[in-house]
């Protein structure tokens, strides 16, 4: 059916150009919808060969997202430090009691 609607468009873009020839236009104007004309009117190539379906292809989906070694060693090293500092204040605090 889609090929049917291209083959109508086709056809309306052809009758479409001969009456603006028939009409008065400059030059450019004149000189445009003649190219445009000669592309509609040369061979259907796009409509004569059959289409043939592509073959589908499987997007690999990622189940988790993925992290480079680098953000890992980043991660790591700022939860260390996180934990480091707390376990800094735990001791200054277990200390300060009397």
């Amino acid at each position: 059916m889609e090929c049917v609607d291209l083959i109508h468009a086709h056809r309306k873009h052809i009758d479409r150009y001969q009456r603006l020839l028939k009409t008065r236009l400059s030059d450019v104007e004149r000189f445009y919808v003649e190219s445009r004309l000669s592309e509609e009117m040369a061979p259907p190539t796009l409509y004569a060969r059959p289409r043939t379906a592509r073959p589908t292809t499987r997007r690999l989906v990622r189940i988790s997202p993925t992290v480079s070694w680098y953000g890992k060693i980043l991660v790591i090293g700022a939860l260390l430090v996180t934990f480091g500092w707390e376990l800094v204040r735990l001791v200054i605090t277990l200390l300060t009691l009397d």
